[in-house]
């Protein structure tokens, strides 16, 4: 994709953060940054210990740098590039985990950019109060135009003491007072955290059932995309190595082993939860043993010339902003990893405009179905 740079002024000083895209649509700074970063810079004497949860690209952790014991999120790609922002600052390196992971309990404060999924964000606060161990003040923002009501009265369902702020600039802040659970509740024997409970949305394939934490794409339902995919799907060459990159719930590369039970199966995403759910439904289907789920983006690590089949329904949006940039990177990536003859199946909304840079990458471009609104597109490369 190429790197940007995006420089922004703030009451802690001026920085620069450097993303991966060429798409200035896909700023890594807005409004509710913004906002976060004047309201404690006037409200809160610092310094602070401070959790930092769903920062972008280091937004909020390179201003709030010296007070912060922890970034947490889902998304892999945030945790490094908000590292890398810190290293290139020569700012010291700030503790990262996801949900899933252990993280400080005794913060004074956590602040939080809202995620674009409301089950996700009832999710994240679920985990935040199961975990923190003291009295502590949470500040969540986001741009209004996302925000209705039903996200206030999530915050305010979850959290004491909870109001929002007027709009400004089109960003709403919501803050609320953090009561800790019961130490029962949220520890084990041993003081760690039992996160790995039953993912608690289900849906039904073929008789075959999978299920998905909050913060996984369609995490209740096979999306329409995938299932015109898997209704769909051609007869191939037994594959030897298949590969399903952005794996979601795993629904994709698991029905490919149902058809091709012999195979291997490599399924990644960049989402903690998207990981969590695929190898979950990897074990409850008895493919455990035959599928590798890795973190990483797009397909970052995977060797050159691998794979006999990738299987996928890229996505074209970076949290609410379209861009094909991301559905690009998706086929560029699944190209390379793709042996020669190797073949690439996937379903793409007809409006996006793929077919030209499918045409350089591989050597046969052949639509094999479409309705009113996907294509099934079988490449060999």
């Amino acid at each position: 994709m190429g790197n940007m740079n995006y420089s922004y002024a703030t009451a802690f000083g001026t920085f620069t953060l450097k993303y991966e895209s060429q798409d200035k649509s896909l700023r890594p700074y807005d409004a509710a940054d913004e906002y976060l970063l004047n309201l404690i810079s006037k409200e809160f004497e610092l310094p602070h210990k401070i959790l930092i949860v769903n920062d972008r690209c280091g937004a909020l952790s390179l201003p709030l740098a010296d007070q912060t014991i922890c970034h947490i999120n889902d998304s892999l790609m945030e945790l490094e590039d908000t590292a890398e922002n810190l290293s290139v600052h020569g700012m010291k390196a700030i503790p990262a985990a996801s949900v899933f992971d252990s993280f400080p309990r005794d913060p004074d404060m956590v602040v939080i950019k809202i995620p674009k999924s409301l089950d996700h964000f009832r999710f994240q606060l679920e985990k935040l109060k199961s975990r923190i161990q003291r009295d502590s003040v949470i500040m969540a923002a986001g741009m209004s135009r996302y925000l209705p009501d039903s996200y206030y009265s999530c915050f305010s369902e979850e959290l004491q003491d909870c109001s929002y702020s007027r709009i400004e600039k089109k960003a709403r802040y919501y803050r609320g007072l953090l009561k800790p659970a019961s130490l029962d509740l949220a520890l084990s024997d041993k003081g760690q955290t039992q996160d790995r409970i039953l993912p608690p949305a289900s849906f039904d394939f073929e008789g075959r059932e999978y299920r998905s934490y909050p913060g996984v794409f369609s995490m209740s339902k096979v999306d329409p995309g995938s299932r015109f995919l898997l209704e769909n799907m051609p007869d191939l060459p037994v594959p030897n190595l298949i590969v399903d990159p952005g794996c979601g719930s795993g629904v994709l590369g698991l029905e490919a082993l149902q058809r091709w039970p012999e195979a291997r199966l490599i399924a990644t995403d960049d989402s903690a939860p998207a990981i969590e759910s695929t190898r979950y439904n990897a074990r409850s289907l008895g493919r455990e043993e035959q599928t590798e789920v890795i973190q990483t983006r797009i397909l970052r690590g995977i060797p050159e010339g691998s794979a006999d089949l990738v299987i996928c329904n890229p996505p074209f949006h970076r949290g609410h902003t379209i861009s094909m940039e991301t559905g690009i990177a998706f086929i560029r990536e699944s190209a390379a990893v793709l042996r020669e003859g190797g073949y690439f199946a996937l379903v793409v909304n007809r409006t996006l405009g793929y077919s030209n840079f499918l045409k350089d990458k591989f050597q046969r471009v052949n639509i094999l179905k479409q309705n009113s609104k996907y294509s099934l597109i079988l490449c060999r490369k």
